[in-house]
């Protein structure tokens, strides 16, 4: 993995660091029995999303809950509101495209529907004892899933 860099190691938790993954963000993702090259993107991809996109999101969200959502208590609702109000910010402040923000998304229910990704989720969770991966998924992706079960809804 040597050949394909950690970006974000240095980046900052803040709107333009998660802009940051969107834009670096590589689409093509065929499965395991793709090239060398599209396993390694999708190593660096899943461990970014690991150590960088979860804990930005998470502080991008209370963040936004302490600003503007204060007075309301959490819920899927607000939490899905969250979400959108922040991935609203980057389309506005012209750090992403709407149209690559959702390519990325459709690619990690892609990923999250893949057989393969059980493997990954059980490494994760046997290493780390939480499944941030799939969580953050399911958070970039709040709209198409159940946030209470982790359920996809539209399949």
């Amino acid at each position: 993995m040597d050949d394909i860099p950690n970006t974000w190691e240095n980046r900052e938790h803040n709107l333009q660091g998660l802009a940051d993954f969107f834009n670096q963000y590589e689409i093509p993702f065929f499965g395991f029995g793709s090239s060398e090259k599209t396993k390694k993107i999708y190593v660096k991809q899943i461990a970014e999303i690991h150590e960088y996109v979860k804990p930005c999101l998470q502080t991008l969200m209370d963040e936004k809950h302490k600003t503007k959502f204060k007075e309301k208590e959490r819920t899927e609702v607000l939490l899905k509101e969250i979400i959108n109000d922040i991935l609203n910010d980057l389309v506005k402040k012209d750090f992403v495209s709407q149209k690559k923000i959702q390519k990325v998304k459709d690619n990690l229910i892609d990923i999250y529907k893949d057989p393969a990704f059980q493997d990954t989720e059980r490494v994760e969770f046997s290493t780390y004892y939480e499944k941030r991966v799939e969580s953050t998924i399911i958070l970039l992706n709040a709209e198409s899933f159940d946030l209470e079960t982790g359920e996809l809804i539209d399949s």
